[in-house]
């Protein structure tokens, strides 16, 4: 087994959800608290409504 690493342009297609990922976590966390908070509010009092969005 040889110690080395060869990128293959494929690996980008794992590297566009992770990075996608990264600019949403930025964009809510850079939001005020009370949004943020208010997101999680909504998701636990109203589960269906989470579940069926679209």
């Amino acid at each position: 087994m040889k110690d080395t690493f060869r990128w293959k342009w494929q690996y980008i297609f794992l590297f566009i959800p992770f990075i996608l990922s990264l600019i949403d976590v930025a964009i809510v966390f850079s939001k005020p608290a009370d949004y943020y908070n208010q997101i999680v509010v909504n998701a636990i009092t109203f589960p269906t409504d989470r579940f069926s969005a679209q």
